[in-house]
């Protein structure tokens, strides 16, 4: 067989063939989690959001995470006192849907919250806070590294 023009193009188009054919099956394998399942009530509600974050961003302090050998801390700022707040925090994994962790609010005397960091596993959380102090609700939204 002689190799020409037509043989080289045929080999071309075969090449993209499979290649597009390969990169279908494998993008199909690949498991996709949506961030959360009641996404559209969320997105009606995301003004509400918006005015959570704003009165964060009016706050003198905001919320500090700290992390050491043993816990991740979450310093409140001290605008009430700490039987005053309450709410909720998520640590959200972005990699997997099934990683997430919730727990409520329960601030100490000092106006902070400790976690143990042998609860979470992956290496990248994003802390959500939503929280609340007599009338006012607040947002925040903090990256922490899990090493």
């Amino acid at each position: 067989m002689k190799f020409n023009w037509g043989v080289g193009i045929l080999i071309v188009i075969l090449l993209f063939f499979v290649t597009v054919v390969a990169r279908v099956i494998y993008s199909s394998q690949i498991a996709v989690d949506i961030v959360a399942e009641d996404y559209y009530h969320k997105e009606l509600n995301y003004g509400e959001q918006i005015e959570k974050i704003n009165n964060t961003h009016n706050l003198t302090e905001k919320i500090v995470a700290y992390t050491d050998d043993l816990y991740f801390t979450l310093s409140f700022p001290k605008i009430a006192k700490p039987e005053n707040i309450s709410g909720h925090v998520l640590f959200f994994c972005p990699a997997k849907i099934n990683k997430d962790i919730e727990f409520d609010i329960l601030l100490s005397d000092s106006c902070t919250q400790r976690f143990e960091r042998s609860k979470f596993t992956e290496p990248r959380y994003l802390i959500r806070i939503d929280w609340s102090s007599g009338t006012q609700k607040y947002y925040q939204e903090i990256e922490v590294i899990n090493k």
